[in-house]
């Protein structure tokens, strides 16, 4: 039976903010086991002998990844806290303009020499000193006299404007703005209106981060840009809490696979962040992590490899080898060393994360259980899978414990391990599991949600490998139309599915019918990812062997050619089989 294609794209839990709230994303994995035969087939084509099948091919199984992205939407306990981004102290609510902004002691000051009341001026004199505290009293007792300085001064003081005194809250920071601005109070009433339009970028931000963590993307993008703007417009693009929005806008740009898009925010995020904060700051590190991911995306490996090293080591030296961020960052670097083939690097950090995590988090954590996850996918990478089952087992076993049977992430494990049993030849077990896993999908997430067309993609393919197509091929066109109506045809997920949906035209030998949906897949991937993206050296030779079944070398011979030039190129010589 021919199978079908080599992409998986899996779910990856998000994690890296101190509220420890996590969310999840799309991420895409390829496996190359398909290198040698680029050559083989040049050799046979150039030679004119009639075609010898090759199966480079196999099944296209939506693993969920547990990649740990620092991008996850944060509880908001005040208005400017982080969705992102560490934020261990916020700046004052002014433009990050070249011009130094004045201070609130100058407000205090401004054409008030004589300090007419009392209370007012020992508030004054108090602040000067470093004395908030006791400041904050005296104006509060102006402001109970009636003294409409002291309204205005206690608004500045309750949106942090020097980030001294008292816990930020903008919605009493807009009372007192209100009460001077219905004074006269001009600076107030500008306040004001830059008060109210930071609450509406907060409420903004809050229903973004409900939206990302029930992933549902489309409606998060028009909140999370919504509160991007206001506050670039309001507080500066250099302001950290627009630092905040900017990585959150990307990021969701990221999941829906609007990867042009993404890359110039990240990139933007992690310059600011390191120009602002320097190299070793959390933000700037988290900011690192999220750029090398999306590099990752876009097969821009020789630029991703060196940020997910820098973003391990600088965690390490910055927090210790056994935080939760190094953890995190060590995590990544294992699984993005698994991607690139590098098992015998990958496999002995994954052992000592997954060690850590429980020696530090627990067994029953969520992080833990995400790293034992990731633990038992290295080894079934690398054959292992009498390893790889146990653990995945216990990993679905601890999610439904600790979250429950019908939790996003338990139904990710559930998936995974399903496809562990069909590795194993377990394929019975293996569709007893995804069935369930696809109508509680789609039962607790809806039959469009990103999830759920997985689910039903990696239903369709057992139902494949058990020799039942025609009932896999109706799961696959219902899997590629779902995802082109949800996300759009240039959506990495989309293109899985359409593979998938030729596959099964091929494996049906409907081949006139599988050809014009490599070819779309084909240049879809070229426009979208680049030529020399794995994926896309890989549907071209999908595309070949298209062409081979219908006879038309002539198209095929050259396109194999390149293949092979850029295989070499991206891959490296091919190496003889062990």
């Amino acid at each position: 039976m021919f199978k079908s294609a080599v992409l998986k794209t899996g779910v990856v839990a998000i994690a890296f903010n101190q509220s420890l709230c996590k969310s999840l994303i799309m991420e895409s994995y390829f496996i190359f086991g398909w290198k040698l035969f680029f050559i083989s087939t040049l050799a046979f084509l150039q030679s004119s002998c009639s075609v010898i099948e090759k199966r480079f091919l196999v099944p296209e199984n939506h693993e969920a990844k547990t990649e740990n992205v620092s991008d996850a939407y944060g509880k908001i306990d005040d208005i400017e806290s982080s969705w992102v981004l560490t934020l261990s102290k916020q700046n004052p609510e002014s433009s990050s303009e070249d011009v130094t902004p004045p201070t609130l002691l100058d407000f205090m000051k401004e054409n008030d020499t004589s300090m007419q009341n009392i209370e007012y001026a020992k508030g004054a004199e108090a602040y000067e000193k470093g004395n908030y505290g006791q400041a904050f009293k005296w104006f509060h007792a102006a402001a109970q006299q009636g003294y409409v300085k002291a309204y205005f001064i206690l608004g500045m003081m309750y949106s942090n404007y020097d980030n001294k005194g008292i816990p930020q809250n903008h919605r009493k920071a807009i009372k007192w703005f209100d009460k001077a601005a219905k004074q006269g109070h001009v600076q107030a009433q500008t306040a004001l209106r830059r008060q109210s339009q930071l609450i509406e970028a907060e409420q903004a931000h809050e229903l973004a981060a409900q939206n990302y963590n029930q992933r549902r993307f489309l409606q998060a993008l028009p909140l999370a840009e919504k509160s991007f703007k206001i506050r670039t417009k309001v507080l500066g693009e250099k302001h950290p809490n627009t630092l905040v929005s900017l990585n959150g806008f990307a990021l969701i740009h990221q999941a829906l696979g609007h990867l042009s898009d993404a890359l110039p925010l990240l990139e933007n995020a992690y310059h600011l962040n390191k120009t602002l904060s320097g190299d070793t700051h959390p933000d700037t590190i988290i900011s690192m992590n999220n750029l090398a991911i999306i590099y990752k995306k876009l097969g821009r490996l020789s630029d991703a490899l060196p940020l997910y090293e820098k973003s391990y080591r600088l965690s390490k030296e910055a927090f210790g080898e056994k935080h939760q961020n190094t953890l995190i960052s060590l995590d990544n670097l294992a699984l993005f060393y698994t991607y690139i083939d590098r098992l015998s690097d990958a496999l002995p950090l994954s052992e000592k994360a997954y060690r850590l995590f429980e020696g530090v988090l627990g067994e029953k954590h969520p992080d833990t259980i995400k790293s034992l996850s990731n633990l038992a996918d290295i080894y079934k990478k690398s054959g292992r899978l009498s390893d790889a089952l146990p653990l995945s087992e216990k990993a679905h076993r601890l999610s439904k414990e600790i979250l429950g049977e019908k939790h996003p992430h338990t139904l990710i494990n559930m998936d995974n391990l399903a496809i562990i049993y069909q590795d194993l030849g377990r394929l019975s077990d293996a569709l007893s599991l995804s069935e369930k896993c696809y109508h509680l999908h789609k039962e607790v997430l809806g039959e469009k949600h990103l999830d759920t067309l997985i689910s039903l993609n990696n239903l369709a393919i057992i139902y494949q490998e058990l020799g039942r197509l025609d009932e896999a091929w109706p799961l696959f066109e219902k899997a590629y139309h779902l995802s082109k109506e949800v996300l759009g045809e240039k959506h990495p997920n989309t293109f899985s599915s359409l593979n998938s949906l030729a596959m099964i035209h091929y494996a049906l030998d409907r081949f006139s019918d599988a050809l014009p949906l490599f070819e779309k897949c084909y240049q879809l991937k070229k426009e979208v990812l680049g030529e020399k993206h794995f994926s896309t050296i890989k549907s071209m030779n999908e595309l070949v062997q298209t062409y081979q079944k219908l006879g038309r070398f002539s198209d095929a011979l050259p396109l194999l050619e390149k293949s092979v030039r850029l295989s070499k190129e991206v891959l490296g010589e091919p190496q003889p089989s062990k």
